[in-house]
């Protein structure tokens, strides 16, 4: 699977970290369409520090102004 596409599906950021954890280093999915769901700016940085950590080449959506 190449992409997986989750807008608009009211996922918090306690699911979002679930996923993130799952899917970071484990996959081989290559983008990630988040957008539109209850994650704050805080958490997307986070997100962002978590996937540079793991050296792993994701498109992340909400990650485009970070």
């Amino acid at each position: 699977m190449k992409g997986i596409g989750l807008r608009f599906n009211f996922i918090s950021e306690d699911g979002a970290e679930k996923f993130f954890n799952t899917v970071l280093g484990k996959s081989k999915v290559e983008n990630i369409y988040i957008r539109n769901n209850e994650i704050s700016q805080p958490y997307t940085i986070k997100l962002d520090e978590k996937l540079r950590e793991s050296k792993t080449k994701i498109f992340i959506d909400i990650l485009e102004k970070v």
